[in-house]
């Protein structure tokens, strides 16, 4: 099974701003797929693929992650590597970053042995993946992520944070929380 630690985004209103730049990101003619807005959180760390029988393994080692709860405050649009090169483009946050890396530290400690290591960890929401396009689209997108790259989408207050198992279908993929753990 492919898993994944994440934060879930639980505010309608934030999906709701995603979905309006997305749309708006769309008209720019590049090849791109946008992050369906009711599965968008923030990936902690990428496990990857790992036989059944190590799952109550990887449970339990979660259940040593202690850390209190916390908010976000989502501002900004992206590009990963860059708004001249775009490959994936995200929402940054203005607020409450130092709490995404610490839980995401955590959660590396006790997974150490699983997936590659996270080096550099900056907390985002991917809202797109850029496939191709022409250079005239690639300009176009580039704009317009240059011109959201002070939206504010708001607040997510975060409880918890969840283990996911990732099934990959030609529709896109589909997230089952296998675990959800509480934050104190």
């Amino acid at each position: 099974m492919r898993l994944f630690v994440a934060l879930d985004v639980v505010n309608d209103e934030v999906k709701r701003r995603v979905k309006d730049v997305q749309h708006e990101l769309l008209e720019s003619g590049a090849n791109i797929k946008p992050v369906d807005p009711s599965i968008l959180h923030m990936t902690l760390k990428f496990i990857g693929e790992v036989p059944e029988r190590n799952l109550k393994e990887i449970v339990d080692s979660l259940e040593g992650v202690k850390e209190h709860e916390f908010s976000l405050h989502l501002y900004g649009v992206g590009a990963f590597p860059s708004v001249r090169r775009i490959n994936v483009v995200w929402v940054g946050c203005s607020e409450g970053g130092e709490y995404a890396i610490d839980l995401q530290k955590r959660v590396e400690a006790v997974l150490s042995k699983w997936g590659k290591p996270e080096r550099g960890f900056v907390p985002h929401l991917t809202i797109l993946r850029v496939k191709g396009g022409s250079r005239d689209a690639f300009e176009r997108l580039s704009a317009a992520v240059y011109r959201h790259k002070d939206d504010d989408f708001g607040t997510v207050q975060y409880r918890e944070f969840q283990l996911k198992k990732s099934v990959l279908l030609p529709s896109g993929p589909v997230y089952e929380t296998v675990r959800a753990y509480s934050l104190v």
